[in-house]
């Protein structure tokens, strides 16, 4: 029996789920939504701009922008083909081209759900960022949640953008 299901899992047709959801991110998207770095701060708003395209070797790549005042942060998000799973990894690269970190996890239906590698600590607390990105054809959130790892810790929106497509 544990033949056929290792067969069957194998033989498995990969789902719709990533060529569809592909194809409502790529283009441009224009939207707005806070920032929230660390628990102990005040949030921030922000404006970003998001240019998603097939790019080379990756599944997605998007140009991101966001602006705060005068500041302007820009970052290259480069996603991986999903296996069959539904596993993928998402690499951010700087403004200047440099890998900054790669994130891991997975698409379901219209929801990819991305985890930090690492833990991060802010006034003696941990947490370990997990971001979310959902999409439709014409709208698109994409947050970041701040989890704890001890369970005295509550978790803490990080960000909170919401997006839509231009031109639709």
């Amino acid at each position: 029996m544990k033949k056929i299901l290792c067969v069957l899992a194998l033989m498995w047709p990969e789902t719709s789920y990533s060529s569809d959801l592909q194809s409502s991110l790529l283009g441009h998207w224009s939207g707005e939504g806070t920032v929230h770095l660390k628990p102990t701060s005040k949030s921030s708003k922000t404006n970003c701009k998001a240019t998603f395209d097939e790019s080379g070797a990756y599944w997605l790549r998007a140009a991101v922008i966001c602006k705060k005042g005068r500041r302007s942060d820009r970052v290259e998000l480069r996603f991986s083909e999903p296996d069959h799973r539904g596993q993928l990894e998402m690499n951010i690269l700087n403004s200047k081209g440099k890998p900054v970190v790669t994130f891991e996890g997975s698409v379901v239906g219209s929801e990819i759900t991305l985890y930090h590698p690492e833990t991060l600590s802010f006034s003696g607390e941990s947490y370990r960022p997990v971001l979310k990105l959902d999409a439709s054809e014409t709208e698109m959130r994409l947050s970041q949640i701040g989890v704890p790892t001890r369970s005295s810790n509550s978790q803490y929106l990080m960000s909170d953008l919401f997006f839509r497509k231009l031109g639709q």
